[in-house]
């Protein structure tokens, strides 16, 4: 997944679990085993993905950025 935004007054509604589970549904469905997506440190969106089954597979830093964490998901 490339980008997933959602505005403020939308969050916390479960409209961004929605929204994955309809992304992974479309994996799956062309035939997709595996699924990477990340997000910086400083943002709460790490806890999104952990909630939703992601695993923290590494990471990297560039300059002065916050560390970006992958994620990764075995599709079943």
């Amino acid at each position: 997944m490339n980008l997933i935004y959602l505005l403020e007054k939308y969050r916390h509604n479960k409209i961004g679990k929605k929204l994955v589970n309809y992304w992974e549904n479309e994996m799956r469905e062309k035939g997709y085993k595996n699924l990477l997506t990340s997000t910086q440190s400083n943002e709460e969106t790490q806890h999104f993905y952990r909630k939703m089954s992601y695993i923290e597979i590494g990471g990297f830093k560039y300059l002065d950025e916050a560390l970006e964490i992958i994620f990764y998901k075995k599709l079943s």
